[in-house]
């Protein structure tokens, strides 16, 4: 039975708790996260369009100017619909955490009034990690956990951009270690999945990566682990929060 946490937790007690959120709303999220996987499979279509090399040599009209933009195009689209979506997945989850009673069109109203602050708060984060990596990659990772939580705030605590940002680096700052731990346990569960499932595609059924349906199958594990995903980020961001109270209050305390 989920029980959402007032007290802060090790990581083993955020897993268990993220996967006792993940049983709560995955038949809730069920359509969503299809919709998640179609998504994702659309990322391959571009591939399967240029076909193997041999194929693009032959056939240069593809490389035709008009078709590159008309790809890059498809890419951003595509690329703007899952972001909205996993965000509509963020805030449906965090609702069902809650017990809060919601619908599909009331958290879809929400995320679409928020999604600009959003986006904007997603391109700072990406210009600071790519800043990061400039240096080393190192620096890139180190500045990508910190901000991780930017846009979960904007959509749970309603910040703005920059104070989505300040929230994510303070909370995570002291913690840094242990969110990087947590969010790459479902993220290496997933990765792994995912290799499994390409790798007996290609060599166990022979559906190469130029055809439909191996990004198809390829997304199957998506519609599976992104809800787990957004509960492990939630339940994070829960005890980071929780963790920066408490260390409020203790500086609270020593100056009082």
């Amino acid at each position: 039975m989920y029980q959402l946490s007032t007290t802060p937790r090790d990581i083993v007690q955020v897993i268990k708790s993220s996967i006792q959120l993940y049983k709560k709303v995955f038949s809730k999220v069920l359509v969503v996260s299809i919709i998640l996987g179609v998504l994702t499979a659309f990322f391959g279509v571009p591939v399967v369009w240029m076909g193997p090399p041999a194929a693009s040599q032959a056939a240069p009209v593809i490389h035709h100017g008009g078709m590159v933009a008309f790809m890059l195009l498809f890419f951003f689209v595509s690329m703007l619909l899952t972001t909205y979506v996993q965000c509509f997945m963020l805030k449906f989850e965090d609702q069902i955490r809650h017990d809060v009673a919601t619908s599909y069109l009331s958290t879809a109203l929400f995320v679409l009034r928020k999604y600009f602050i959003v986006l904007v708060t997603m391109l700072v984060v990406l210009l600071a990690v790519l800043l990061g990596g400039i240096f080393l990659i190192i620096p890139g990772i180190f500045v990508l956990i910190l901000l991780m939580f930017a846009w979960f705030a904007v959509l749970i605590d309603g910040d703005n951009v920059f104070a989505a940002l300040k929230r994510s680096v303070k909370m995570v700052w002291g913690n840094w270690w242990r969110t990087l731990i947590v969010l790459l346990i479902p993220g290496a569960i997933n990765g792994c999945i995912i290799l499994i499932f390409r790798f007996l595609l290609q060599y166990g059924f022979h559906i190469d990566i130029y055809n439909y349906w191996f990004h198809v199958f390829s997304a199957i594990p998506v519609v599976f682990m992104a809800p787990w995903g957004i509960a492990v980020g939630l339940e994070q961001y829960n005890d980071l929060k929780l963790r920066y109270q408490r260390k409020l209050e203790q500086q609270s305390a020593k100056s009082a």
